[in-house]
């Protein structure tokens, strides 16, 4: 009897051991200090705390995780935010070196109070191929599908496919070429074609202060609107238009190691819409706050991106990596608005010229990681609400069980 309670035990054991191995818990804390908190003209300052949680767990050729974080605003707290997504991935081999991998997530995404327009739930879904196709050539093809279902506000839900393929060569000088090239097709379902805005909404307003979290402004549109929950203004009957965004790009990036410390890199990007938010459809979205986090969106700008980037490990556990990038960014069909919050005359789309440099620092030490993140941000556009610069600050430490 005992000795079957010891081998209970001791396969138990093994079990544990086994489990443990196959666990991967990860915690860690973010501060982060910004001098434009919304990206744009009115330079609201902040300080957002993020929590954030990882765990996976591998069995056989599948792996489960689960990522968790929540952000607080030290002044702006009607912006606090939750964000969770768990997710499998499967990964099966064939032949030595080639494979297949599948990978399935759902995400939410809430907020507080002020922007609870933006809270949204939805799948995404990614699949693709690794093949080797010589002893230095790699090429991947894939094909990734994102639903976002946004609770409170219909106008902003959206389809997006995307269909990439990399093709990446290797040379024995530690040379590096990567080829990219991708169709991406967005599509809005039902925008609300109209909405009545009343007296009291506007874009802007003359006190210097549009958009900030004591005017009540959604901080992220041209201006303020007359209070209530949430951005919305009054509806009217239930008119629907869908808008589709076809789109293709392509990316060239070489990378250069030196030695087993340090690498250089250089990366070019394209990108081209076969149309555009129209705006007699869109308009609603404007004014709602849609220019600041749609309108950062990859797969929503025409134009051309240059950008540098070097890597290296100073010591043992200290590493860095730095990057400058040249963004020309053209919105088509949206257009830029006076101070009335009307379409200024002549009419004109919107143009973005951003220069985009970031320094980044970790250091490991065991199980405990800690980082700093340098950010520096200058938008000059024709649209003078979003002509801005940004520095942000932030720094972290982590724990990995």
């Amino acid at each position: 009897m005992m000795i079957a309670a010891l081998l209970l035990f001791f396969t138990a054991g093994l079990h544990a051991e086994a489990l443990l191995r196959s666990l991967d818990l990860q915690m860690d804390y973010t501060g982060q200090y910004t001098d434009n908190l919304f990206l744009n003209s009115d330079k609201v300052t902040d300080f957002i705390s993020r929590f954030n949680w990882y765990l996976s767990y591998g069995i056989n050729q599948f792996r489960l995780s689960v990522e968790a974080s929540a952000d607080f605003y030290a002044d702006a707290g009607d912006y606090n935010s939750f964000y969770l997504s768990p997710a499998v991935d499967f990964h099966h081999r064939f032949g030595r070196r080639n494979g297949l991998f599948i990978s399935l997530g759902y995400i939410v995404q809430n907020y507080k109070d002020l922007y609870t327009d933006f809270n949204y739930s939805g799948p995404r879904l990614g699949a693709g191929v690794v093949l080797y196709t010589g002893k230095s050539a790699v090429v991947t093809g894939g094909y990734i599908f994102e639903l976002r279902d946004h609770h409170n506000f219909q106008s902003f839900d959206f389809f997006n496919h995307n269909v990439y393929a990399k093709w990446n060569l290797f040379w024995r000088s530690q040379t590096n070429l990567r080829l990219e090239s991708g169709f991406n097709y967005r599509i809005y379902p039902h925008i609300r074609q109209a909405f009545d805005f009343g007296a009291d909404y506007h874009y802007y307003t003359n006190t210097g202060n549009h958009g900030t979290h004591g005017n009540q402004g959604d901080g992220n549109s041209h201006g303020n609107h007359g209070g209530g929950v949430g951005m919305n203004p009054g509806m009217t009957p239930d008119v629907f238009n869908r808008i589709s965004i076809p789109g293709v790009y392509g990316k060239v990036r070489v990378s250069q190691s030196v030695g087993a410390r340090w690498s250089f890199a250089a990366e070019s990007e394209v990108r081209k819409n076969f149309s555009g938010l129209n705006f007699s459809d869109a308009e609603s979205l404007i004014r709602n706050a849609y220019a600041r986090v749609p309108l950062n969106d990859d797969f929503l700008w025409d134009g051309l991106k240059l950008e540098g980037e070097v890597k290296g490990v100073l010591f043992r556990n200290l590493s860095l990596r730095g990057t400058a990038a040249y963004f020309w960014k053209n919105y088509r069909d949206i257009y830029i608005m006076d101070n009335d919050g009307s379409i200024a005359n002549p009419v004109t789309e919107r143009n973005d010229d951003l220069l985009l440099c970031r320094l980044y620092v970790s250091l490991k030490l065991r199980r405990v990681f800690l980082k700093l993140d340098l950010a520096y941000r200058d938008n000059r556009s024709n649209d003078a609400y979003f002509h801005f610069s940004q520095w942000t600050v932030s720094g972290g430490v982590g724990y990995r069980f």
